[in-house]
Order: C-alpha cells, then sequence, then structure tokens
C-alpha cells in the first residue's frame, strides 16, 4: 500500500489550473469531485478552503496521469 504526501494547501490558483490541466469545466470537475459547481466556483475565488479529502482525490488524479504518460 502506498501514502500520498500533500505538500502545502492547494491554493485557488493552483486548483483552476490544475482544473483546465485536466480539460474540466467547473461542472466536471464537480462530478468528478463528487461536489457541487458552486463549491468548485467559491474554491476557485478563495471564498472556501480545499478540503483534504479532495486535495488527495486531486493528488491520484496527478499521480494516474503522470503514469500514464510513462507508458
Amino acid at each position: 500500500m502506498f501514502e500520498i504526501e500533500l505538500e502545502d494547501v492547494m491554493t485557488p490558483e493552483e486548483f483552476k489550473q490544475w482544473r483546465k490541466d485536466m480539460g474540466f469545466t467547473q461542472n466536471k470537475a464537480a462530478d468528478v469531485l463528487g461536489v457541487t459547481r458552486i463549491a468548485i466556483a467559491r474554491w476557485e475565488a478563495g471564498d472556501r478552503a480545499i478540503s483534504k479529502t479532495v486535495e488527495k482525490l486531486i493528488a491520484v488524479y496527478r499521480l494516474d496521469a503522470s503514469l500514464i504518460g510513462k507508458v
């Protein structure tokens, strides 16, 4: 079993860049992460903090994307 380590809390700008890098609209990111589009908008505006659970999901997506690139 492996453990995902998080560096620091993801900033709103980093989250938005991740979403765009993945090619996700706010609606698609909400579907993928299991939240509402309003939550996505609030995270990107900096009105709400991104939960550790969501940051871990994003880390998994990043890991998956990096592994796919190596195949």
